[in-house]
């Protein structure tokens, strides 16, 4: 299609030049109104043409250009964790996991983790891989509180995690924010 909406744009042009050379050479009479209308006709709908499919060439290619940039960057991918709160443990606090969203690794990722407001750590650039991975066993049980991450891959992202108790059932909720807009949002309840 693309190389379909180039050869129109540049057939376009070089009818339209073209068409001038051969109205230089051979213009109509100013008494002959009829043949000026015709070239004007002519000119306007080659002109439309040629221009049309430029401007469909270009919309198309800005598309292309996005989309390559977001599975470069993974602009529609992103990581989040997730408390497992069917899996409270032993001495406080709960399971929780690295999640993909988009089921396609993000390399060169580096996360830092805020627990209730305060700076506890960075995790060294590393890939946020496609299934899930528990976190407990290596970092911790995360506890009951507000938590923040921070996302530095080819572009970053940062999110919010909140544990609490309603009554006796732990719940969880947060956002996902990138450049000041929710791209996602974290509900669960124990089953």
């Amino acid at each position: 299609m693309d190389t379909l909406l180039s050869f129109i744009t540049n057939l376009g042009v070089w009818i339209l030049a073209l068409m001038g050379v051969g109205m230089s050479f051979n213009p109509p009479s100013k008494e002959d109104r009829r043949t000026q209308w015709i070239w004007f006709g002519a000119f306007a709908v080659v002109s439309l043409v040629a221009g049309g499919s430029g401007f469909w060439n270009g919309v198309r290619n800005q598309a292309a250009q996005e989309e390559l940039e977001a599975k470069l960057t993974g602009a529609n991918n992103y990581c989040y964790f997730q408390a497992d709160l069917n899996r409270p443990q032993p001495k406080g606090g709960y399971e929780w996991q690295l999640i993909n969203k988009k089921q396609r690794p993000i390399p060169n990722s580096q996360i830092c983790l805020y627990l209730n407001g305060k700076f506890s750590r960075c995790w060294k650039h590393g890939m946020c891989i496609p299934h899930a991975v528990d976190q407990a066993k290596d970092e911790g049980p995360l506890p009951i509180g507000k938590h923040h991450f921070e996302f530095f891959a080819a572009n970053s992202w940062s999110q919010t995690l909140e544990i609490y108790m309603d009554g006796k059932t732990a719940k969880q909720r947060g956002e996902i924010i990138r450049d000041g807009k929710v791209i996602g949002g974290i509900p669960g309840e124990p089953r």
